[in-house]
C-alpha cells in the first residue's frame, strides 16, 4: 500500500476523530440500516475502497465502520433493556401465581377439613379387627333384643303399649349405632348384614361370623329376660307358666298372633300378609342403613335416622307379626317360648333376608357410593383386607 493512500480511521481508536462532512453524515445515517453489523464485513469494504484510491470511498468506509459500531452498541443496549423488562414481568407473574396458589390452597382447606373428618371415621371403621367387630355386633344386638323383649313383656305392668315398645326399640338402636357403628358398621341384624354384603360393603367371609355374633347376643338377651321373670308373676297375671308368659314377646301370625287374641279369636293376619310386611320392613330398614353408610359416622343424624326408621317399622309390624324385621330378635323370643313360635320362625328369617337382599342388589347395581368394606384398611383410596 503506497504512502499517499489515505489511512482508514479505526472507530475503536479514541485518538482518531471521524470526519463530520456531509458524506460522512449520510453514511452514518444509512449504514446502521443497510450494512451488516459485523466488523469483518466493514473491514473488507474499507480495503476495496483503499485499492481504488478514492478519498470519498475512504470517508464512506470510515462512516460505515462508525455506524456499524454504533448500531451494535444500540442493539446491545436494546437487548439489555428488553431482558431487564422481561425479567421484571416474569418476577411479577411469579408473585401473582404464588398468590393465586396460596389463595386456592386456603379455599380448599375448608372443604378438605370436612372431607377428612368423614375419612377419619371411615378409616376407623375399616381398620377395626374382626374380633372387635364381632364383639360390638354381639353387644349391640344384646342391647337391642333386651330392650324390645323386656319392654314388650312387662308392658302390661309398666303401661307401655305398642308405641312404647317401638319407641324403646328405636332409641336403643340410636344408642348402639352411635356407640359401635364406627367399628362394625352398626348392623345388629342378620338381614342388614346380608344386604350390606350384597351391596359390597361387608366381606362375604365375615357374614356367617356376623350372624353368629348377632344370634349369640340376641339369645343371651332373651335368656337374661327369661331367667329374671319371677316365678309367681305368671300366676298373678293368670298365665299358666313362665314360658307361656314369655311367649307374648314372640313373633307369630294367624291363630297365634296378638290380633287373634285381641279379637276374641275372630280374625287374624294370614301367612301371606305377615311375609309381605316383614319383607318390606326389612327392605326399608336396609335401604336406610345403606343410604347413610358413606358418611354415616361423621354425619350425626344418621344413627337417629336408622333408629327412628326402625321405631316406625316396629310400630307398623307390631299388630301383624309382633314386630320384628330382625331374625336375631325373632330367634331369641322363639327359643324361650317354644311350641308354635319355633314352628313359625322360618318366616321371620326368609322374609327379612329376601327384602334386604333385594335392596342390596339394587344398591350394588345402581347406587354404590364407594364406601369401604368393614374390616378393610384404607390407604390412598386402596382397600386392603386385614388379616
Amino acid at each position: 500500500m503506497s504512502s499517499t493512500e489515505p489511512r482508514t480511521p479505526d472507530p475503536r481508536d479514541p485518538g482518531t476523530e471521524p470526519r463530520t462532512d456531509v458524506g460522512t453524515t449520510d453514511a452514518t445515517t444509512t449504514g446502521a440500516a443497510d450494512l451488516p453489523a459485523t466488523g469483518d464485513t466493514a473491514a473488507t469494504e474499507d480495503d476495496a475502497v483503499g485499492a481504488a484510491g478514492t478519498g470519498a470511498g475512504a470517508d464512506t468506509g470510515t462512516a460505515t465502520g462508525t455506524a456499524t459500531g454504533a448500531g451494535s452498541s444500540a442493539g446491545s443496549a436494546r437487548e439489555s433493556r428488553s431482558e431487564r423488562t422481561v425479567l421484571s414481568v416474569d418476577d411479577d407473574e411469579d408473585d401473582d401465581l404464588d398468590e393465586l396458589e396460596d389463595t386456592d390452597e386456603d379455599d380448599d382447606d375448608t372443604d378438605d377439613d370436612a372431607f377428612l373428618a368423614g375419612l377419619d371415621d371411615e378409616r376407623e371403621l375399616a381398620g377395626a379387627s374382626l374380633g372387635a367387630r364381632l364383639g360390638v355386633e354381639a353387644l349391640g344386638t344384646f342391647a337391642l333384643v333386651l330392650v324390645i323383649t323386656g319392654v314388650a313383656l312387662y308392658g302390661p305392668i309398666s303401661g307401655a303399649d305398642a308405641v312404647g315398645v317401638a319407641l324403646a326399640a328405636g332409641l336403643v338402636l340410636v344408642g348402639v349405632t352411635s356407640a359401635f357403628g364406627h367399628l362394625s358398621g352398626g348392623h345388629f341384624n342378620p338381614a342388614v348384614t346380608l344386604g350390606t354384603a350384597i351391596a359390597g360393603l361387608t366381606r362375604w367371609v365375615d357374614v356367617p361370623l356376623y350372624w353368629l355374633a348377632q344370634l349369640l347376643g340376641g339369645v343371651a338377651a332373651g335368656a337374661t329376660v327369661f331367667l329374671t321373670i319371677p316365678e309367681s308373676l305368671p300366676a298373678a297375671l293368670q298365665v299358666p307358666d313362665v314360658p307361656t308368659f314369655f311367649a307374648s314377646t314372640a313373633n307369630s301370625w294367624g291363630e297365634f298372633s296378638r290380633l287373634w287374641l285381641a279379637s276374641g279369636e275372630q280374625t287374624s293376619f294370614d301367612q301371606r300378609t305377615a311375609f309381605v310386611v316383614e319383607l318390606v320392613a326389612a327392605a326399608v330398614l336396609t335401604a336406610v342403613v345403606l343410604g347413610t353408610a358413606r358418611r354415616r359416622w361423621s354425619f350425626a343424624p344418621a344413627p337417629v335416622a336408622v333408629g327412628l326408621t326402625y321405631a316406625a317399622l316396629f310400630l307398623l309390624t307390631s299388630p301383624i307379626t309382633g314386630g320384628s324385621a330382625n331374625p336375631a330378635r325373632s330367634t331369641a323370643a322363639a327359643v324361650f317360648s317354644g311350641g308354635d313360635a319355633v314352628g313359625q320362625l322360618w318366616l321371620f328369617w326368609v322374609a327379612p333376608l329376601l327384602g334386604a337382599a333385594l335392596v342390596g342388589l339394587g344398591h350394588f347395581g345402581f347406587g354404590r357410593g364407594g364406601s369401604p368394606r368393614a374390616g378393610e384398611t384404607i390407604d390412598d383410596d386402596v382397600a386392603v383386607p386385614r388379616s
